[in-house]
Parts: structure tokens; C-alpha cells; sequence
């Protein structure tokens, strides 16, 4: 390889490039909004491009635990990135589109479209704006009229000099979490008092922050703070070193005696709004596979190896076409949740609202398990510490990872996802968007990928009849093959649907090529294990019956029948 060669790879207007981005918007949007909606997403690409190949150096966020005479003093710094950011993306009413819908049933799926493209510049900002569109909605649904008056114009303006962020608090629901440790006392009539500690990516730098915590019945309530740098009792610990946003002023704040105001009891253990923080999720690390791909390929198209762009190398071309696939399909699962939920709040359909309770975290799962099979991927072109180094690729592969522990592990998800299914027997539902999406497809060379696409939802049909008899630890144990069947399952439907609409409309053959790629790969996770089996293996210990069922001795016929296959 010749080293003179590696320079940084370029990378181009991300919606120009993004072919998977440019025809989701053409397939779903009316000719009167793609047309404007495409000109602003370019604009926002070519700002990012030229601020790509300025070279300007990633700049860090600091927090500042007390002032020069040792007086504790909870200031937050951050990057000029995420002023910039902040600043466009309030002027083009990101926030407001949900509340507004300016473009109806459509908004949602401008409004993700736009966070798709602006994210990769600020990540340690976008989860903010995530909390902050979350905020907005359960503010809508738990404010009194004089939060709807006062905040909610804060929350969602286009004025960059008075729009205001909303941090989430206390939220983290993995087992025995370190992330929120919250105690909640009453004073007086709406005003309660908090203590503990809580880790946040933004410090004190939200304007305002919705918090969940206990009381000690271990009821989880949840309240509101406003101005938390000015709040008294709250003071920031330490600043948390972390790889995936270093750019985001990571800290513990410690809460003493720091006051809130009461807006809800019995506050479900995955915080407010849960489907909606699982559809940011799913949207934010769907752009960051976007970017791990777009600087993987722009590497390879700009690094020579033998005298040749590493891009002709056929197993650089067979992994970052693996890279593709898996990428197109994450997209297109989460962006059927994100035009459902737009569905949802557009015409407040109660049908709808169901389909994307059950899609959110099934979209979160399926993005979560493509995203670090193309980080995997990407370690496989440029394993070696000077070529990632080169890339820039481990902050967006450490910010990949660092996604599962996001507001749930895919353990998590799968379990949820069986909850929703469980109490509100919604499953149908999601066979019956299977079976639309499919519905009228005759491309005959989509065939092989529409059967395997089918045989693998049936597969998962079939389980979650047989184990809802069963119940308890069948159920449990098969959650996650579950929930990968189904996001699998319908991932390829959603691409052959895709590819159907662009081999007649665009003369496009490569979404076509994307799913009969990823349709190669095991669709179906679901098996007949025992559960038995995992029990003994994770106590690790020789369990007599275990033995009992493998050691018997197989007879001449099954060990003619294993030569034959061995021979043929």
C-alpha cells in the first residue's frame, strides 16, 4: 500500500449521495413538498461538506465544577458546533414540524429526514434535540395550559436566540444502572425536592429538564426543572470521559435539595414516551451508519493499494456492498415507523398509534443489530489502528456502540416488544402491514427474497402462537430470536417494496440488488432450543439429564444418512 496515498477521505453532500435518502423522500413525498424539502436538505449537505473539507478541528465541550475562589459553580461549555447546529436546525423549524405540520402526514418523515443529514456534524447535540422533541410531547399530553402557554413556544421556536433544549433525566432503565440514582420528597402543593445523582451528555447546558424519579413508596414521578445551571442544590461531581461524544460535555450532577415541579405519577420504568425516544434512536444511528459507510467507501475510492483505488478490491467491494445492504435495510424499517408516527399525530388514528407502538422498539432492535454488523464490517477494510485513525471512523464506530445502551439494550427491546404484544394483542396488526407492503409485487426476480421473507414472518407467527400457550420462560427466552425474526422479516419486505417502486419509476436496479443481498443472509432466528440447555451452560455444570438426552448411540441408518451427506 502506498502510504503517501492516505490522505483523509472525502466526503460529499450527504443527500446527493445518499441515494437511499433522496429516493425514500421521492417514493413517499408529493412532488409539491419534495421539491422544496430537497432543496433545503441539500443546502444543509453543502453546509456540511464545506465545513468536512475546511478541516476544521472537532472542538470539546467542558463543565466547570466550581469558580477560581472554589465557590461550586455548575457552568457548561460546548462545542461551536452545537451552536451552529442548533442555530440551523431551529431556523428550519425541526422542532416545530411536529407540533405544526406544515407538511401534514409528512412531517415527521421531513423532520428525520433533515436530523438524518444534520446529525453526524453535532452527535453529542442530537440526542438533545431527540429529549427535547420528547419533552414537547409529553408536555402536550401532562402540562397544565401554563406550561402549553409558556414553554411549549420555547421548546419548538425558530428563533435561535430564544428557542430553548429539554434534557431528559433519571430515564435509564437497564438493570441495576448507574446512570440515575433519584429520590423524590414533597414539599408543598406542586413542588417537590430531589436528591442523588444523575449522568447526562449535556450537563447543565439544557435550558430546562424533565426528571424522573422515585418517592419512597418507589413510585416513579415525573417533574420538571427549568434553568438548571441557575438551579440552587445542584452542582456538577465530575466530568465523564466519554469516546462516543467527546464532544458532549459528559458529567454526573449531584442534586441536593434541588426543586422541581410535580407533573405525573406512576411513570412507566422506560420513562415518558418511550416509542418516541426508541424512533430518534433508531433514526440518529441510522445517520450514523450512513456516515461510517460514507467514509469507509470514500476511503476506499481515495487509498491506492497495489497501485489501484482499494475500492476495485473484490472483498473490499463484497463487504462495503454488505455495508449497504444492511444499511438500506435499517432505513427502511425505520422510516416505515417514522412515516407511521407522522400518520399518527397528523390524523390521530388510533389503528396507527397501535402499529407504531409495536414498530418503534422492533425498529430500534433491527437498527441496533445492522449497525454493529457495519461497524464489525468496517474494522474488516481498515482494521489497522493507522488506517481507522485516518478515516475517522472511531469516534462514529465508538458512538455505534455506544447506541445499545441508549435507552435500552436489545434484551430490553425484545421484552418490551412482547409486553406491547402480550396486553394489547396488537400482533395482527403488524402481520397485516406484512402483508400490504408485499401486496402486488410481480417482479419476478424479487421472488426469492419475497419468499424468504415470508417463510421467516411465518416462522415467528407460528412461535409467538405456540409460546403464548407455554408462556413464562418459553416466551422469555425466545424474545430476542423473536423480535430479530420479525424486523428481518419485514426489513425485506419494506426493501423489495422499495426496489419494486424504483426498478418502475427511477429504471433503478440497485435497491433490487441491495435486498436480494441482504435476503442471503439468515432471515429466520427462531428455534426449539431448550431453555434448559441455556440454564446448564450459564451455570456452566454437567447436568445428568443434559447427558442422559446426548449420549445415546446413533444407529447404522443415521450414520449411513451422515456419510451419504458428507460423500454427496
Amino acid at each position: 500500500m502506498d502510504r503517501t496515498t492516505l490522505t483523509a477521505p472525502a466526503l460529499d453532500n450527504q443527500l446527493a449521495a445518499d441515494r437511499m435518502l433522496r429516493n425514500a423522500l421521492a417514493h413517499h413525498l408529493p412532488e409539491s413538498v419534495f421539491e422544496p424539502v430537497h432543496e433545503r436538505l441539500h443546502e444543509e449537505g453543502a453546509r456540511q461538506q464545506r465545513r468536512y473539507e475546511a478541516d476544521i478541528p472537532r472542538e470539546r465541550g467542558h463543565v466547570q465544577n466550581e469558580d477560581a475562589w472554589g465557590v461550586p459553580t455548575p457552568h457548561t461549555t460546548v462545542p461551536d458546533s452545537w451552536h451552529r447546529a442548533q442555530r440551523s436546525l431551529t431556523q428550519h423549524g425541526l422542532l416545530k414540524m411536529a407540533q405544526a405540520q406544515p407538511h401534514g402526514v409528512h412531517s415527521r418523515l421531513v423532520q428525520m429526514a433533515l436530523m438524518h443529514i444534520a446529525a453526524p456534524e453535532a452527535p453529542g447535540l442530537a440526542p438533545l434535540i431527540a429529549t427535547t422533541d420528547v419533552a414537547v410531547h409529553t408536555l402536550m399530553r401532562t402540562g397544565t395550559a401554563d406550561h402549553l402557554e409558556r414553554l411549549i413556544p420555547r421548546l419548538t421556536s425558530t428563533d435561535p436566540d430564544s428557542a430553548w433544549l429539554c434534557d431528559l433525566w433519571g430515564t435509564s432503565h437497564m438493570l441495576s444502572s448507574p446512570d440515575a440514582d433519584l429520590r423524590a420528597e414533597p414539599v408543598d402543593g406542586t413542588t417537590w425536592q430531589l436528591h442523588g445523582r444523575v449522568r447526562t451528555h449535556s450537563a447543565t447546558y439544557p435550558d430546562a429538564a424533565l426528571v424522573v424519579a422515585h418517592d419512597d413508596d418507589d413510585t416513579r414521578h415525573l417533574f420538571l426543572l427549568e434553568a438548571p445551571a441557575d438551579t440552587a442544590g445542584l452542582h456538577i461531581d465530575a466530568r465523564v470521559p466519554s469516546s462516543a461524544s467527546p464532544d458532549a460535555p459528559t458529567a454526573t450532577l449531584r442534586l441536593n435539595g434541588v426543586r422541581v415541579e410535580h407533573l405525573t405519577a406512576d411513570v412507566g420504568r422506560r420513562g415518558p414516551a418511550p416509542f418516541l425516544q426508541y424512533v430518534w434512536d433508531a433514526v440518529l444511528t441510522v445517520s450514523q451508519m450512513r456516515r461510517t459507510l460514507a467514509l469507509t467507501r470514500g476511503a476506499a475510492e481515495t487509498w491506492h493499494l497495489q497501485e489501484q483505488e482499494m475500492a476495485y478490491d473484490a472483498l473490499i467491494q463484497e463487504t462495503l456492498a454488505d455495508m449497504q445492504a444492511r444499511y438500506e435495510s435499517a432505513f427502511n424499517l425505520t422510516y416505515r415507523c417514522v412515516r407511521a408516527l407522522g400518520k399518527m399525530e397528523s390524523e390521530d388514528d388510533a389503528d396507527t398509534e397501535a402499529l407504531v407502538r409495536l414498530l418503534a422498539p422492533l425498529a430500534k432492535h433491527h437498527t441496533l443489530q445492522q449497525a454493529s454488523e457495519t461497524a464489525t464490517r468496517a474494522l474488516h477494510v481498515w482494521g489497522r489502528p493507522a488506517l481507522r485513525a485516518r478515516t475517522g471512523l472511531p469516534e462514529v464506530l465508538d458512538r455505534l456502540r455506544a447506541s445499545a445502551a441508549s435507552n435500552g439494550t436489545p434484551h430490553d427491546l425484545a421484552l418490551h416488544l412482547l409486553h406491547v404484544i402480550e396486553h394489547h394483542q396488537q400482533f395482527g396488526r403488524l402481520r397485516d402491514d406484512f402483508k400490504t407492503t408485499l401486496h402486488g409485487i410481480s417482479v419476478e426476480t424479487l421472488f426469492p427474497a419475497m419468499k424468504a421473507a415470508v417463510l421467516a414472518f411465518r416462522d415467528a407467527n407460528q412461535w409467538i402462537k405456540s409460546a403464548r400457550d407455554e408462556g413464562g420462560e418459553i416466551l422469555e427466552a425466545g424474545a430476542g430470536r423473536f423480535t430479530r425474526t420479525v424486523g428481518n422479516a419485514l426489513s425485506v419486505a419494506l426493501m423489495i417494496e422499495h426496489a419494486g417502486w424504483a426498478l418502475r419509476t427511477e429504471q433503478d436496479g440497485r435497491p433490487a440488488a441491495a435486498v436480494e443481498r441482504f435476503a442471503t443472509t439468515a432471515l429466520s432466528h427462531i428455534s426449539n432450543l431448550d431453555p434448559h440447555d441455556a440454564y446448564v451452560l450459564t451455570w456452566d455444570f454437567n447436568c445428568p439429564t443434559l447427558f442422559d438426552c446426548h449420549s445415546g448411540t446413533a444407529g447404522d441408518a443415521s450414520v449411513d444418512a451422515v456419510a451419504s451427506m458428507l460423500n454427496g
